[in-house]
C-alpha cells in the first residue's frame, strides 16, 4: 500500500510538470492567467515553483499569485526567460517590475529577499540609450514610482555609477518627480558642457514640459542661451529653437523670460508663420532683422510687417539680387502688403540686379492687383 501511495504521488509529480511543446508547465499557464487557486492545487500535486512562473507572476502584477510562489521556495531574484538560450537569465523580476512601477508587486519581492544589487542587461527596446547592465534603481527611475525610487535609494550600492542613466531615464519617460528627487543627488563635477547638454537635449528634443526644462536649466546653471547639437553630428542650435520647431510655446515664453534671445533664422520662421504673438516678444530682444521683411514680402504675413516697420526695419533694404521688400511683394502678388510697404516709405524707383521695379515686376508675373496697388498709389502721390 505504501509503494502504491508514492507510486501515485510521482505520477502526479511528473504530471503537474509535464511541459508542451512549447516548453512551458502546467504551472506557468496558471501564473500567466492569475489562478491563484490552480497554482496551489499544481503546486499541492507536486509542481516545481520554477523562475518563469516567479517572473511572469511579477511582471504581470499577479500579486496573490506571485505571495503563493515566493511562499513555495520561489526565487524573489527569478530573471526573465531568454528563447535563445532557454535559460531564465535577462533582467530581473525586480528591475522589470521597477520599470513598470508595480509599487505593491516590488515591495512583495523586496520583502522575499529581492537584492536590488543584482545588475540587469537592457532590453531591446533600451539597449540604444543603456548600454552596459543596471541595478532595478535604474529601471524605477523609469518606471517613474518616485515611492519605489525612494525605498531602492537607501537600499542600493555603488549608486554613483548610475546617476547618470537614471536621469537619462527619468527625462526619457518625463517623470517629473523623479527628476526633482535625482538632481541634488548628481555630483556637481563637470556638470557643465557635454552632461548639462545632453540632458537639456534630450528634454527638449522629447519635447517636455516647460517646467522640466526649467527644472534642469536652475539646476545646471545654464544660460537661457545654451547651444546644443540634436545628435552626434547636428548643426548647432540656440537652446530655445527646439521647443520653437515643435511648437511648444510655453517652453518658447519661459526661455524668453528667462533673457534667451532668438537667432536670426527662428526669427524670420516666426515672420513666415505670421507669428505676431510671438514675433512680438522676439523683437523686445536685440535681435537680427536681416531679411526678415523680405521674408514678410515674400509670404505676405502682414502682421509681421507691421511689427517689424514698427521696430524700425530698413523699409528698403535689398537682398543678394537687389531686390527691396517692395519689389518681393510685387512679385509675389500680394497687393496689400504692397500698400502697407508703400504707405511706410517704401521706394517706387528701386530696381533689382536685372532692372527691374516693382511694377515692372507684378506685370510680369500677371498679379494684376499688385500692378494696381502701384498705380493708385502713384496717382494718389502726383495730386
Amino acid at each position: 500500500m505504501e509503494f502504491a501511495s508514492s507510486s501515485r504521488d510521482i505520477m502526479r509529480s511528473e504530471a503537474a510538470n509535464l511541459l508542451d511543446q512549447r516548453g512551458q508547465s502546467p504551472l506557468n499557464y496558471a501564473v500567466q492567467r492569475g489562478h491563484n487557486s490552480a497554482i496551489n492545487w499544481l503546486c499541492g500535486q507536486g509542481a516545481i515553483v520554477d523562475d518563469r512562473s516567479v517572473f511572469t507572476a511579477a511582471v504581470e502584477g499577479h500579486v496573490s499569485c506571485l505571495k503563493s510562489l515566493l511562499h513555495r521556495g520561489g526565487n524573489p531574484n527569478a530573471r526573465a526567460y531568454n528563447l535563445l538560450t532557454d535559460e531564465c537569465e535577462d533582467e530581473t523580476a525586480l528591475w522589470d517590475t521597477c520599470g513598470q512601477g508595480l509599487e505593491d508587486v516590488v515591495q512583495v519581492l523586496l520583502d522575499a529577499g529581492a537584492d536590488p544589487d543584482e545588475l540587469s542587461p537592457p532590453t531591446p527596446d533600451l539597449i540604444e540609450i543603456w548600454e552596459y547592465p543596471t541595478p532595478a534603481f535604474v529601471a524605477a527611475c523609469f518606471g517613474g514610482s518616485r515611492h519605489i525610487v525612494e525605498t531602492l535609494f537607501l537600499q542600493t550600492k555603488d549608486l554613483h555609477l548610475y546617476l547618470d542613466y537614471c536621469l537619462d531615464a527619468a527625462i526619457l519617460r518625463g517623470h517629473e518627480a523623479v527628476i526633482r528627487f535625482l538632481l541634488p543627488k548628481l555630483s556637481p563635477v563637470d556638470q557643465k558642457s557635454e552632461r548639462e547638454e545632453r540632458f537639456l537635449s534630450m528634454a527638449m528634443c522629447l519635447n517636455l514640459s516647460s517646467s522640466i526644462v526649467e527644472l534642469l536649466l536652475d539646476s545646471f546653471g545654464s544660460s537661457a542661451d545654451l547651444v546644443v547639437h540634436l545628435g552626434k553630428d547636428g548643426p548647432p542650435l540656440s537652446i530655445i529653437e527646439v521647443p520653437y520647431y515643435y511648437e511648444n510655446r510655453e517652453t518658447v515664453q519661459m526661455l524668453l523670460m528667462r533673457g534667451a534671445t532668438p537667432p536670426n533664422r527662428m526669427l524670420l520662421t516666426a515672420t513666415k508663420r505670421n507669428d505676431a504673438i510671438l514675433l512680438e516678444k522676439f523683437l523686445q530682444r536685440d535681435v537680427d532683422m536681416t531679411m526678415s521683411l523680405h521674408t514678410a514680402a515674400k509670404y505676405g504675413s502682414l502682421q509681421a510687417a507691421k511689427l517689424l516697420i514698427a521696430k524700425g526695419v530698413a523699409i528698403d533694404g535689398t537682398d543678394g539680387q537687389s531686390k527691396t521688400p517692395l519689389i518681393i511683394a510685387a512679385e509675389s502678388g500680394f497687393a496689400e502688403m504692397v500698400k502697407l510697404l508703400l504707405e511706410n516709405g517704401a521706394s517706387t524707383e528701386a530696381r533689382d540686379d536685372r532692372g527691374n521695379n516693382a511694377r515692372i515686376s507684378a506685370g510680369a508675373k500677371g498679379h494684376a492687383h499688385a500692378v494696381r496697388a502701384l498705380d493708385e498709389f502713384a496717382l494718389k502721390m502726383k495730386n
